[in-house]
């Protein structure tokens, strides 16, 4: 059962005697207006109040902050309601002098719209022991930003979300979850991983079955001479590629990447390269934002990530030949044994 079923589940376990919700997720999952879906809470005389709703799990006081900021700025044409894991009594006073509408999974509450005022406090419940197992691609996206330049972290969320190219309520739910699998903690003197070295091994194997697959490429014809090629800004070699420029041609490329914040049709044209289904180029797009450009170190995770999703024995033996040479993980830990 997906986490969200479970705390839907559990709300509805504990509102108060009469009440009841009716969810609607929204038609396309994929697209950010800032919410989650739809939410009526249904009274005992028929009325229903609708919501939009945005989920939070283990709420902190920046991501009601960001609700906030997100409801002012969409503006929406119904109230919006914060979903979420049981409030502290610290943040529920907060949600009150703010007038941040919440249901909590533990049945607390605090809504005061025209015709309903609901207010519930001080129930407790159990915390959620599900966690989701697989990073997201959201979560992927963050990751890399953090992973290649350590010292992001700290920086605002609005930034991280420019920076990784996603929207600001990912930021969030990434950090939301790297906290859950304790491997993210804040405290007054910043944020920190908490297990680098094991969340970039992760991060490494999670590439091929999460990340890669949704990257849109185009695979073309390209001669022997693409290291002569000039790169616009922004982009950069990876898998086999970036492993020849970075092991000093230990691996002479079979297949050359590039990935490329410009549109593909448009980055293909300025190459002069021609499609075709064999093709040993692949022009690939960048999936992190217009603002970042990878550093060596984000490079590395690229080329690595790339080199072992190929599953060819000599792309993995210039893999740990890389990890030797700039990341230091140890073998058990990147390969898994």
């Amino acid at each position: 059962m997906y986490r969200e079923e479970q705390l839907f589940e559990e709300l509805s376990q504990n509102l108060p005697e009469g009440l009841a919700i009716t969810v609607h997720t929204k038609a396309n999952s994929l697209s950010d207006e800032g919410y989650d879906g739809f939410i009526d809470i249904n009274m005992p005389d028929g009325r229903a109040f609708p919501f939009v709703f945005q989920i939070r799990f283990r709420p902190r006081k920046e991501q009601l902050l960001f609700w906030e900021e997100i409801q002012n700025k969409k503006n929406f044409s119904q109230p919006g309601l914060l979903v979420c894991d049981r409030m502290t009594p610290a943040l529920e006073k907060y949600c009150i002098e703010r007038g941040i509408h919440f249901l909590d999974s533990a049945g607390n509450a605090s809504i005061t719209v025209p015709g309903l005022f609901l207010r519930v406090s001080g129930r407790k419940n159990n915390a959620f022991n599900e966690e989701p197992s697989r990073m997201s691609s959201g979560v992927m996206k963050l990751l890399f930003v953090l992973l290649s330049e350590p010292g992001t972290i700290n920086t605002n969320y609005r930034q991280l979300a420019t920076l990784a190219g996603i929207s600001l309520g990912m930021v969030s739910k990434a950090f939301d979850y790297l906290e859950s699998k304790r491997l993210y903690r804040q405290s007054k003197q910043g944020r920190r991983l908490t297990d680098p070295e094991t969340l970039t091994a992760q991060w490494i194997r999670e590439y091929a079955v999460e990340l890669r697959p949704k990257l849109k490429t185009l695979v073309l014809e390209e001669n022997d001479n693409w290291r002569k090629r000039h790169l616009e800004p922004g982009e950069c070699w990876g898998g086999e590629a970036a492993a020849n420029i970075l092991s000093d041609s230990y691996l002479h490329p079979e297949h050359i990447q590039l990935f490329t914040p410009l549109p593909l049709s448009y980055r293909k044209e300025s190459l002069g390269l021609r499609s075709h289904p064999k093709g040993n180029f692949h022009l690939t797009s960048a999936f992190w934002g217009e603002d970042f450009t990878p550093t060596t170190r984000g490079i590395v995770l690229l080329s690595i990530a790339e080199l072992m999703a190929s599953q060819d024995d000599r792309n993995i033996e210039t893999a740990g030949l890389l990890n030797d040479r700039y990341l230091q993980l140890k073998t058990a830990t990147l390969f898994g044994h």
